[in-house]
């Protein structure tokens, strides 16, 4: 099962030769999909608890996302909620809500997460309820449906519950099945899970089968932590892309092969391109461009950017170099306008450029 994230806007700040063929270029992706179940609620440290603890990390990322890489994607999704909202793909798995569907961080979805992460047990309770009755495979399978290809896929999945299916062998199977085949489809889960007082997290009863990680078969999952800036720094980590410059196959004799991905330990940050605002309301403003074509007719002719891309080629009558080419011009066209042609041209632009089939038509009101 090969899930498809398809992404129509390359990265421009890439380098075209930086990386190889077989690499997928372009913007980088995190779900933050966070567990929404009553044990989310139940513990509360003086940093808030368990779900407000996940919020917090998602807001983090997408502040600083909006400042240091605003043309990657953002999702939240909810798992043990009540209520559902996942309709994409004609899907409507129970229990499962999106409340961040992918797409570039902004304000806007920064205070929405604040307004969820300020609501109380009871408010939220009211607003989502929860439920036991998720399935983990159900969440995972929303968060890989949503359609793009990107250069880095994530998820980062949030919990205090190192067993939610504990009850059920038949969803422990669907879970690992389907964390399978995201792992086999570049798609990297990572365990954000979070320590609740007086209470081990054990990832060997179940997590550490769905919290694959594609590079590294040595790599132990870390300590579970109550603490903000902990998760913080864990999130940080795997958010951050690692892109390869390409792969190298080493050979130590005959048959005895090794495969590496070569990176770049050191890369520059890029400054965002500014953005204006209208200082009465804060509203992006588009700068609107007027290109000035010259004087015809005593009128000066402007066209705008968009007009300026439809024009292919604008040709006009060179009376320094052959005298009367203005009127034989003009007759031309409008004896080829009573008789409904479009002449069709072969042109050598310029000095050893290749020819090119061309439409000669009228520019004007009265050719």
């Amino acid at each position: 099962m090969n899930p498809t994230w398809e992404d129509p806007i390359p990265d421009e700040d890439d380098d075209e030769n930086t990386y190889d063929k077989g690499f997928v270029r372009g913007r980088d992706a995190v779900i933050f999909l966070i567990d929404a179940t009553w044990e989310m609620f139940q513990t509360h440290t003086e940093e808030g608890n368990p779900f407000q603890l996940s919020l917090k990390c998602a807001r983090t990322t997408l502040t600083n996302k909006i400042i240091s890489s605003n043309k990657d994607l953002t999702g939240v999704v909810l798992f043990g909620t009540d209520k559902n909202k996942n309709t994409r793909n004609d899907t409507d798995f129970k229990h499962i809500y999106v409340f961040h569907d992918l797409c570039e961080p902004g304000a806007e979805r920064v205070l929405e997460i604040e307004e969820l992460m300020s609501m109380d047990p009871v408010g939220f309770q009211e607003s989502y309820a929860h439920s036991p009755d998720f399935s983990l495979a159900d969440a995972l399978w929303v968060c890989s449906i949503i359609k793009y290809t990107l250069a880095h896929k994530r998820i980062l999945l949030f919990t205090a519950t190192d067993n939610p299916h504990e009850k059920s062998a038949h969803f422990q199977l669907q879970a690992r099945t389907k964390a399978k085949d995201l792992h086999e489809s570049n798609i990297d889960i990572d365990l954000m899970h979070i320590q609740k007082p007086n209470q081990e997290f054990d990832p060997s009863k179940f997590y550490k089968d769905i919290a694959l990680t594609a590079d590294d078969e040595n790599y132990k999952i870390p300590v579970a932590s109550d603490k903000f800036d902990d998760l913080l720094t864990r999130v940080r980590c795997k958010e951050h892309r690692k892109r390869p410059l390409g792969s190298l196959s080493f050979t130590i004799g005959a048959g005895v092969k090794m495969a590496f991905k070569t990176y770049k330990l050191v890369v520059p940050t890029s400054k965002p391109v500014p953005v204006k605002l209208a200082k009465e309301n804060n509203a992006e403003l588009t700068t609107v461009t007027n290109i000035f074509l010259g004087e015809y007719g005593g009128k000066k002719i402007y066209v705008t950017d968009d007009e300026a891309k439809q024009i292919r080629h604008f040709d006009h009558p060179d009376e320094r170099s052959i005298e009367g080419s203005t009127r034989l011009c003009l007759a031309f066209l409008i004896q080829c306008k009573k008789r409904d042609y479009v002449p069709i041209c072969r042109l050598i632009a310029r000095n050893n450029d290749p020819s090119k089939l061309v439409a000669l038509t009228s520019g004007g009101t009265d050719g």
